[in-house]
């Protein structure tokens, strides 16, 4: 889903201790990018594309994983 969330076939997962920025621009997104004075909304969503891009690499669509 994002970079600290995992989806499963009927599961939803956070990583624990993993807060990475949002990957679309939406209210959570926003409130984070004021919060954040050096960083502006776009660069936020930026970097959350990253943080989900890179959980893809480490959890692959169609393995199997236990949790």
């Amino acid at each position: 889903m994002d970079g600290d969330t995992l989806h499963f076939t009927n599961d939803k997962c956070r990583i624990l201790y993993i807060d990475t920025p949002e990957s679309y621009r939406n209210q959570k997104a926003k409130r984070d990018a004021k919060r954040c004075k050096n960083f502006t909304l776009d660069t936020m969503v930026k970097i959350g594309k990253q943080s989900t891009a890179h959980a893809k690499t480490l959890v692959k669509v169609g393995k199997s994983y236990k949790y």
